[in-house]
């Protein structure tokens, strides 16, 4: 009985140890497939940023409900003026004929241009600011505000409605764009973008108009940093108005940690076969 039980442990030693040896080659497999996951992550971002030129298509729903007057200069001198209007959920899909799609609030880029609101798709490219033609200055400050004041909009719990805070966000967009080109502070109250904001007027109006000036407080301050947590996706278009929605940038831990989950599966599979 000894013997035997001395072979049934000596068998068992003997077995243990080709799983042992498979074990760590798994394990230096995965960790010599880290160097190459890195590369693999950074050629999807690429493909990715490719891809921003194929065409998308858009179909726009009606903007928030728009309170007060937002004027504009003209390159000839003159005033325009618009009604502001917030956030407009518009549905985006790479398909015409909208099987699937991506719900998405868009801000407008260009206020003096055409978006149509019938239930028609109109045909977009995806593109970045600078492909809008933001300058460094224009680009830095867009970014900080972003960074800074989109959590405002998505605060369910701040006192501001949300076509306030909305409307705050679209009015320093077009501050940035119209009077941010250079390094000159920027001024609701005057130059090209001008909030006109009377006594009288409904509070909301007076609301958006306070959190659009504490913004723009803080960026003249250089009160803001950028941490880099959203960026802008423009929607470009050479016929209607382009427009822009936030996205949330993944943090590089939840992408190496997404990249590892699939290199497991490949690793499994490998295994199994």
């Amino acid at each position: 009985m000894r013997g035997l039980a001395t072979a049934k442990a000596h068998v068992a030693s003997k077995s243990c140890a080709p799983a042992e040896r498979r074990a760590g080659r798994w394990t230096d497999l995965v960790l010599r497939q880290v160097p190459r996951l890195v590369a693999f992550t950074a050629l999807a971002l690429c493909c990715a940023a490719t891809a921003l030129a194929a065409p998308v298509y858009v179909v726009s729903g009606a903007p928030d409900d728009g309170r007060g007057i937002v004027y504009y200069g003209t390159n000839n001198g003159e005033q325009r003026s618009t009604w502001w209007g917030g956030q407009r959920l518009v549905h985006v899909s790479q398909d015409p004929l909208f099987v699937d799609y991506e719900e998405v609030g868009v801000f407008c880029m260009e206020p003096y241009e055409w978006l149509p609101f019938e239930f028609e798709p109109l045909e977009y490219t995806l593109g970045t600011l600078d492909d809008f033609g933001l300058n460094a200055i224009q680009q830095q400050r867009m970014q900080l505000l972003v960074d800074n004041a989109y959590s405002v909009l998505l605060d369910d719990d701040h006192p501001a409605h949300f076509s306030v805070r909305a409307t705050a966000f679209q009015v320093a967009i077009w501050e940035i764009l119209n009077d941010g080109a250079t390094a000159t502070p920027l001024d609701l109250t005057a130059d090209l973008t001008r909030v006109d904001v009377e006594p009288g007027d409904d509070d909301e109006i007076h609301e958006m108009f306070a959190l659009a000036g504490d913004w723009i407080d803080q960026l003249n301050a250089g009160a803001w940093t950028t941490t880099g947590q959203y960026q802008f996706q423009m929607l470009l278009s050479g016929e209607w108005q382009d427009l822009v929605y936030v996205v949330e940038v993944p943090e590089p831990s939840s992408m190496v940690l997404a990249s590892l989950a699939l290199l497991g599966v490949i690793v499994f599979r490998r295994r199994r076969a």
